[in-house]
């Protein structure tokens, strides 16, 4: 009986005799053109390593000969090529295929990196106003404590124009509820609260002084602004290059 064993290489394979006192001969079949494959001689229990066939017909057979006994075996190998990696030669830059795009707008852009990039632009332009109390209040009464990041007010600014910018119309109320949490109650059980609605209309007050914002006096509620939507379909373009770079330098 016969054990087939990858060669280290992985090119080819090997044959493995199992009695250990015998040796064992490989030799090709009649059928076969061996200038490439000659006959293989091993020890007791030695593998027989097969360089792989350069004929493109039916896979070669192997007869192994005991040399002890007139018992043959035949060995059918196939040669699997390792697959090739995936060509980077012709693919294009990431700045070439996103200027190439018909139109990058916030939809395109995963919600969590939208909103961190928009509010580090806010952060940075320094127009958005900020209330005094921003260090101070919570922004529901099922929180425990006041929101720990510096930088609360402008994550949630670039929170509610995302929403806004994705929802058309939205009032105060609608933002209370998207902004609300489990409050937890003791041995009570836990209820949903919304959330505070004077940090969510200053929010808006303060998006709307700096012109991303404005009423709609039709369907009441605030929506965005043409300058608005220019600027956060500005700022998810050059997040979406950021990221394509990040993964051509991977």
């Amino acid at each position: 009986s016969w054990v087939l064993a990858p060669a280290s290489d992985g090119v080819g394979v090997g044959l493995v005799g199992r009695r250990e006192d015998v040796l064992y001969h490989l030799t090709p079949s009649d059928d076969l053109d061996t200038t490439d494959t000659p006959a293989a001689k091993t020890g007791p229990g030695e593998p027989v390593l097969l360089a792989p066939p350069t004929h493109t017909g039916p896979s070669p057979s192997f007869r192994c000969d005991n040399r002890e006994s007139d018992a043959t075996a035949t060995l059918t190998y196939t040669h699997h090529p390792p697959p090739r990696p995936p060509s980077t030669a012709n693919r294009p830059s990431s700045a070439h295929r996103t200027a190439n795009m018909p139109g990058v707008s916030v939809r395109d852009v995963p919600a969590d990196k939208f909103i961190n990039a928009y509010a580090a632009f806010l952060k940075r332009q320094g127009k958005l106003p900020i209330p005094g109390w921003s260090d101070t209040v919570k922004t529901s009464h099922s929180k425990e404590l006041p929101p720990q990041s510096i930088d609360w007010f402008y994550i949630r600014a670039a929170s509610v124009a995302r929403h806004i910018y994705v929802r058309k119309t939205v009032g105060v109320g609608r933002l209370r509820k998207a902004h609300g949490s489990t409050k937890n109650r003791g041995s009570r059980p836990a209820h949903h609260v919304d959330a505070s609605g004077s940090v969510d209309r200053k929010v808006l007050q303060a998006l709307e002084k700096i012109g991303v914002l404005e009423q709609d006096e039709d369907k009441g509620g605030r929506r965005i602004t043409q300058s608005g939507q220019r600027d956060l379909d500005r700022i998810a373009q050059t997040t979406l290059e950021a990221e394509e770079e990040d993964e051509d330098e991977e």
